[in-house]
């Protein structure tokens, strides 16, 4: 089976018109940007439907808010706050199933790295990157006002998360 196009999927949310889209896609093939983005950029998409297309496009789940009855504290102990908000990633509970929710279901390297601190089967499930940051802000739990400075001002180190 063929999956749809994102083009296709994304026409279909937001009720672009044609010449948007061809416009869009014309940019992208001389800018490299991807099409998300540049929709985006123009204010022709919202967020959301960005990553509702993405989500339909993976055959995942589609989050639109994270409560605080799905913010799984314990697991977001495990995981350096800084890791989170630099692959928009969060392990949630959804529909009574560890899941593992993200803003880019393709970046895989991160997806499996917190696959590795949750035992039992995990799900997957796709939300915009601000509805993560927003649980992220939220739900995560620092112990101390200092904890948080700290990690916010840890702009050196290095990108990888060693489990």
């Amino acid at each position: 089976m063929l999956k749809k196009r994102l083009e296709d999927i994304l026409a279909e949310l937001s009720n672009l018109n044609p010449t948007e889209m061809q416009e869009c896609l014309k940019e992208q093939k001389v800018t490299g940007k991807q099409l998300g983005t540049l929709l985006l950029e123009r204010g022709l998409i919202s967020k959301n439907d960005y990553a509702k297309a993405i989500a339909t496009q993976v055959e995942l789940p589609f989050i639109e808010h994270i409560t605080e009855y799905m913010a799984d504290i314990e697991m977001m102990r495990k995981v350096p706050l800084k890791f989170l908000r630099q692959h928009l990633i969060l392990p949630i509970m959804f529909e009574g199933r560890k899941t593992i929710v993200t803003a880019n279901p393709n970046d895989l390297q991160p997806l499996d790295d917190i696959a590795l601190l949750m035992s039992g089967e995990i799900s997957y499930a796709v939300a915009s990157d601000g509805v993560i940051n927003e649980a992220i802000n939220k739900y995560y739990p620092l112990e101390t006002s200092k904890e948080m400075m700290d990690e916010l001002q840890d702009n050196a180190g290095d990108n990888a998360f060693d489990f």
